[in-house]
C-alpha cells in the first residue's frame, strides 16, 4: 500500500472520463449501486478493458507504483472510459471483450457462494461471495458465458477449472478497471468528525512464484554446478529446492544444497558467469514483481460533477495530484493475509473479504467535495496468469459487519532496532452483541529475497496473547501471531490496541503489516487492509506530538454561550515534518478551529503544511455550541515522515448544558440606507436586540457612527413601549429601535458602525456590525406656482409666473422640464428665462445648481370656473422627485364682478403715511397765516 495512504488512514474522489459519461452520473451522496444490487454495473459505473504490459520498475526488478497511472495500463483510445490521466496508449492494445461482471447469489444472501475457479479447492471455501445483499461485482473474469467463447479468463491456453470443470477461453495479460463518482454531504460525516469511504473487497490471484532479487553477486564456471557468492548470504536466505537464475540467462536452475553462506550446489550445471546477479524463486517459471498479477484501489478527489482536473491534495503523488488513497499489492507479495491454494495444477492467492476504511481527514476531504473510485484487477504481463478480484459494498457508511484496520508510521528509522508500534482498530456494526470478538495479528514481514519477519516486543489493551510461532518464545523470535481477545462487542462498539514489534538488522523496506482478521463467536475471520511503513535514514525523521499541558479545551460549555479554547502540535523530531496535520474532529456543533500559527514568528498555518523542527503550531478553538450532550474531541497529527504515533492523538470530553439565562445583544444595521444624495433628506434606523433568556439590566448600549456629515443620530424607543436611552433595560426578547436622519453635506463612500452591548453579554461576536454607505451629488429641481394670481375676470387681461429651481448639489444637464398644465381658457405660458442674466429657456436646456428658471404666464380668460394649474418640473438624475409638482386653484369671475378694494404694500402705507403729514403741515401753515 502507497505510504500516502497510511497517513490517511492514521487520521480517520476524479480524473476524467468526458462530458458524455458525466452527464449520466448524477449528483448524489452516495455510490449509486454501490452494493450492484440493481443486478448490472448500470449507467452508474464506467468500465474500461485494459492491457497489463507491466509495472515500470524504479531499479532493476524494484516497482514503487504512487497512482493508477504509474501502472502503464493500456487503453483503446476510442473506448469510452479511456482517459489519458489514468492510461497509456503505448504497448500491446488489450481486445474490447468485457471481463467483469455483476454476480447473483440468487436469493441465497451474503458470503453463500464459492469463487468459480476455486470452487471445490482446499482451503478456497472461505472464499464465499456476496459480501453484503444479494449481489457483488466480479472485475476482470467473466465465468457466465453460455458459451467457451463467451467465459473469459485472462490466461493463455484453454485450462479447464472449476468443479464440474468449465472450460475458460484466453485473453492474455488482460486487465479491468471500474470507476465511479459520487459526492461527499453533511449526512456522509462520522461521529469522528471526518468522512470515511468504505468498501469490501477479496483478490484471487494466480500465483507463478516470486522471483527476487538476492543481494551480492555470483560467479559460475560452465561445466560446473557450484555457484560461488560475495556478499550473497545464502545459507540465511536460500533453501534446497529454491530455483535461481544467473546473471542474464533466463534459465531456472534448482538449488540441490547449500553449502555455506557465500556457495551453493545446483542439480544442474552452471553457465559461466562473472560476478552476475543472482535471481532466486521457489518454483520454476516464477516472475518478477512487476509482471505479477495484481490488484490496485485509488481514491481521487476532483473539483466538481462535470470536470475531471483533480483538486491538488497536499502530498499527493505527481501522477495524481488529487489523490487520496492507493493502495497496490501483487500476487506473492510478502506480509500479506492470503491463503494459497491449488486447483487443477494451478497455484492461487487469495483472500476472504478484505474490508477497507478510508478516512482522509478534514484538512483533505470535506463535505461538498467530489471523489472518484477505481479498482483495478490484473492477470500478469507475460500472459500465462490470471487475476480477478471479487468487491462490494462501496458506501460511507461501514456496513453491518465486524471491522478492524490498523495503522502506524508512513516511515521508521532504517538503524538496526528500531520499533514500530502499530494500532489496531475494530468495530462491531452489527445489530447483536459479538463474544469472543478476536482480533489475530500475524507478524508483518520486510520486503527481502526470502522475507524476514519482525519480532514481536510488546501489546496494550487487547488482552494478546502469543498464538503461534516465534510470538511464543521466551525471549519471542521473529515471526508467529497474537491473539487478541476483546471480549464481548454491543452492537456499535468501537475500540482500539496497540502492538509493538522490533524490525530485524539489516531489512529491506517496506515492512508488510497486511496478515490480521478479526473473528467472533458464529463470525468468519475478516481481514483488514495491508499497512506499509518505509526505512529511511534517521535523519530525515519528524516528531509530532500533540501536547498533553497545551490542550486547553475546557471540559464544559453551554449552549448559547461563546466557547473559546486551543490545542498544539509540535514537532520534536530531527527534521521538519513533511506535509504535516494538526486537526480537531468531533468538536461540539456550533464549534470549530478558527485559525493555526506556527512559532515562533506566529505566522498563519494551514494544514496539511510543513512544521520545522523544534517548532509549535497552535490552533484556537471558538463558537457557540448549539445543541447539549457530551462529546469527545480527537485532537490529532502526525506527517509523512513520523515515525511516532504514540503521541499523534489525544482526547477530550466537553460536556455541554443547556442555555445559561444570559442577555445576548445584537446590533442590525439594515434599516441604515445604503445610499443618499447630498442635499436631500436622508433617514433611517437600526436596531439593538436582546437575544438572550435574561434581561439586560446594566450597561446597556445602541449607537452607530461614522454618519455622513449632516446626518445624526436621533432618538430611540423600545418595544416594550416608550423612550429609551443608553443605561436602560433591555428584556430578553425586546429590541431598542434608534433613528438617524439629517441632510448630507458632502458626497463620497463611507462605513457606518454599529455598537451594542451590555453587562454579562455572552456573545460579544454580534455586538458590532458595519454597513457601507455612499452618498452621492444630484440636482433637485422644484416647482412653484405661487405666483400666479388666484383670481382673474373673463375678458380681462392676466398676468403671472411660475418658477423651476435648482436647489440640488450638482447640475441639472438633462431631462429638464418646467411647464404648467390645466390653466383657466384663454391663458398660456408665453416665455421662459433662466436666472442670472434672464436669457432664454426652453424644456431640456441646463438649470445650474441654484439658479432658477421664470417662466410667464399671461392672455384673456374666456370662461367663467376655476381651474387647477398643475406644475411640474423634473431632471436626469433629480435626487428628490417629492417636489416636482406642485398646483394653484385659479377663479375667473364675471367682467362686471364688483371690483375687491385693493390694498396698498407696506411701502404704499408708508407713502400715504407721508403724504398725510405733509398735507397736514401745509393745512396748518394756511390757518396761522393772518
Amino acid at each position: 500500500m502507497h505510504a500516502l495512504v497510511h497517513k490517511f488512514l492514521r487520521g480517520v474522489a476524479a480524473i476524467g472520463v468526458g462530458g458524455m459519461l458525466l452527464a449520466a452520473h448524477p449528483a448524489h451522496a452516495e455510490f449509486v449501486n454501490g452494493g450492484f444490487e440493481g443486478g448490472t454495473f448500470g449507467s452508474e459505473w464506467i468500465k474500461t478493458t485494459l492491457q497489463n504490459n507491466g509495472v515500470p520498475t524504479v531499479s532493476t526488478h524494484t516497482i514503487n507504483p504512487k497512482s493508477i497511472k504509474d501502472l502503464n495500463l493500456r487503453a483503446n483510445a476510442g473506448d469510452a472510459g479511456y482517459d489519458p490521466n489514468l492510461y497509456t496508449t503505448t504497448g500491446t492494445a488489450p481486445d474490447a471483450t468485457d471481463l467483469s461482471v455483476v454476480l447473483d447469489a440468487g436469493g441465497a444472501g451474503a458470503r453463500s457462494q464459492q469463487d468459480h475457479l476455486l470452487t471445490g479447492a482446499i482451503p478456497a471455501a472461505s472464499l464465499r461471495w456476496p459480501f453484503a445483499g444479494n449481489n457483488s461485482a466480479l472485475v476482470n473474469l467473466n465465468p457466465l458465458g453460455s458459451t467457451q467463447a463467451t467465459r473469459h479468463i485472462a490466461r493463455s491456453g484453454s485450462p479447464t477449472l472449476g468443479n464440474p470443470p468449465v472450460q475458460y477461453t484466453s485473453h492474455a495479460s488482460r486487465a479491468s478497471s471500474i470507476r465511479q463518482r459520487a459526492q461527499v454531504t453533511a449526512a456522509d460525516v462520522d461521529a469522528d468528525g471526518k468522512v470515511h469511504v468504505r468498501f469490501a473487497m477479496t483478490p484471487v490471484l494466480d500465483n507463478p512464484g516470486l522471483i527476487k532479487v538476492l543481494g551480492g553477486t555470483v560467479s559460475a564456471a560452465s561445466g560446473s554446478p557450484i555457484v560461488t557468492g560475495t556478499g550473497t548470504n545464502f545459507t540465511a536466505t536460500v533453501s534446497p529446492g529454491n530455483y535461481v537464475r544467473l546473471g542474464t540467462n533466463n534459465t531456472d536452475r534448482q538449488v540441490l544444497s547449500v553449502d555455506s553462506d557465500t556457495q551453493i550446489t545446483l542439480t544442474s550445471n552452471a553457465i559461466n558467469v562473472t560476478n552476475g546477479a543472482v535471481y532466486v524463486s521457489s518454483v520454476s517459471g516464477g516472475h518478477f514483481s512487476e509482471e505479477q498479477p495484481y490488484f490496485a484501489v485509488e481514491v481521487r478527489k476532483i473539483t466538481s460533477a462535470v470536470d475531471s482536473t483533480p483538486v491538488p491534495v497536499p502530498g499527493a503523488p505527481a501522477s495524481s495530484p488529487g489523490q487520496l488513497f492507493f493502495t497496490f499489492n501483487f500476487s506473492n507479495q510478502p506480509g500479506t493475509v492470503w491463503h494459497d491454494t491449488t486447483n487443477n495444477t494451478r497455484n492461487y492467492a487469495y483472500s476472504e473479504f478484505i474490508t477497507f476504511d478510508i478516512a482522509p481527514g478534514n484538512a483533505k476531504l470535506q463535505v461538498g467535495d467530489w471523489i472518484e473510485l477505481e479498482l483495478v484487477a490484473a492477470g500478469c504481463s507475460p500472459g500465462g496468469h490470471e487475476g480477478h478480484v471479487h468487491v462490494d459494498s462501496f458506501s460511507f457508511r461501514l456496513p453491518d459487519v465486524l471491522w478492524v484496520s490498523v495503522s502506524g508510521p508512513v516511515s521508521v528509522s532504517s538503524a538496526n532496532g528500531t520499533q514500530i508500534t502499530y494500532t489496531y482498530t475494530y468495530t462491531n456494526k452489527t445489530s447483536d452483541p459479538v463474544s469472543n470478538a478476536t482480533v489475530t495479528p500475524v507478524m508483518p514481514q520486510d520486503n527481502s529475497a526470502v522475507p524476514q519477519n519482525v519480532t514481536y516486543v510488546s501489546s496494550s489493551g487487547g488482552n494478546c496473547t502469543p498464538a503461534s510461532g516465534g510470538a511464543t518464545a521466551t525471549p519471542p523470535t521473529p515471526g508467529g501471531s497474537l491473539s487478541c481477545n476483546v471480549g464481548t462487542l454491543a452492537p456499535g462498539q468501537s475500540g482500539s490496541f496497540t502492538v509493538t514489534v522490533v524490525v530485524p538488522d539489516g531489512a529491506i523496506g517496506p515492512i508488510n503489516n497486511g496478515n490480521y482478521t478479526i473473528a467472533g463467536d458464529a463470525v468468519d475471520p475478516l481481514p483488514g487492509p495491508m499497512w506499509k511503513t518505509d526505512l529511511v535514514s534517521p535523519s530525515t525523521l519528524s516528531d509530532m506530538d500533540v501536547d498533553a499541558v497545551t490542550l486547553n479545551l475546557p471540559p464544559t460549555a453551554n449552549v448559547g454561550t461563546l466557547y473559546t479554547g486551543s490545542y498544539t502540535c509540535t514537532n520534536k523530531g530531527a527534521a521538519a515534518a513533511d506535509v504535516a496535520t494538526c486537526d480537531a474532529a468531533n468538536l461540539p456543533a456550533g464549534v470549530g478551529v478558527s485559525a493555526c500559527t506556527v512559532s515562533p514568528a506566529n505566522t498563519p498555518w494551514t494544514q496539511p503544511g510543513t512544521v520545522p523542527s523544534g517548532e509549535t503550531v497552535t490552533c484556537q478553538v471558538s463558537g457557540t455550541p448549539t445543541t447539549t450532550g457530551s462529546v469527545t474531541v480527537h485532537v490529532t497529527t502526525g506527517a509523512d515522515n513520523d515515525p511516532n504515533t504514540l503521541n499523534n492523538e489525544r482526547t477530550a470530553i466537553i460536556a455541554i448544558a443547556g442555555v445559561l439565562p444570559t442577555p445576548d445583544m445584537a446590533i442590525d444595521l439594515a434599516g441604515i440606507p445604503p445610499s443618499g444624495t447630498v442635499g436631500v433628506p436622508y433617514s433611517g434606523s437600526f436596531t439593538c436586540q436582546n437575544i438572550g433568556a435574561a434581561t439586560a439590566l446594566t450597561g446597556t448600549t445602541c449607537a452607530v457612527g461614522g454618519l455622513p456629515a449632516g446626518v445624526n443620530q436621533g432618538t430611540c424607543s423600545i418595544s416594550t413601549g416608550g423612550a429609551w436611552i443608553a443605561g436602560n433595560a433591555v428584556p430578553a426578547g425586546a429590541f431598542v429601535t434608534c433613528t438617524v436622519s439629517g441632510t448630507p453635506t458632502s458626497s463620497g463612500g463611507l462605513t457606518v458602525n454599529g455598537s451594542t452591548g451590555a453587562t454579562g453579554d455572552i456573545n460579544v461576536g454580534n455586538n458590532t456590525a458595519s454597513k457601507p454607505v455612499s452618498m452621492t451629488t444630484a440636482p433637485d429641481v422644484l416647482v412653484d406656482v405661487s405666483g400666479l394670481p388666484a383670481t382673474a375676470r373673463v375678458g380681462v387681461s392676466y398676468t403671472g409666473s411660475y418658477t423651476c429651481t435648482n436647489a440640488g448639489s450638482a447640475d441639472a444637464v438633462a431631462g429638464t422640464s418646467c411647464s404648467v398644465a390645466g390653466l383657466p381658457p384663454g391663458l398660456s405660458t408665453s416665455s421662459c428665462t433662466v436666472s442670472p442674466g434672464a436669457s432664454a429657456w426652453v424644456a431640456g436646456n441646463a438649470i445650474p445648481q441654484g439658479q432658477t428658471v421664470t417662466c410667464q404666464v399671461s392672455g384673456t380668460p374666456t370662461t367663467l370656473g376655476t381651474a387647477t394649474a398643475n406644475g411640474t418640473t423634473g431632471a436626469a438624475g433629480d435626487g428628490d422627485t417629492s417636489n416636482n409638482t406642485q398646483s394653484r386653484v385659479i377663479a375667473v369671475e364675471a367682467a362686471n364682478a364688483p371690483a375687491s378694494i385693493p390694498t396698498l404694500s407696506e411701502w404704499g402705507l408708508v407713502m400715504l403715511s407721508s403724504l398725510m403729514v405733509m398735507m397736514g403741515l401745509i393745512r396748518r401753515k394756511r390757518v396761522l397765516v393772518p
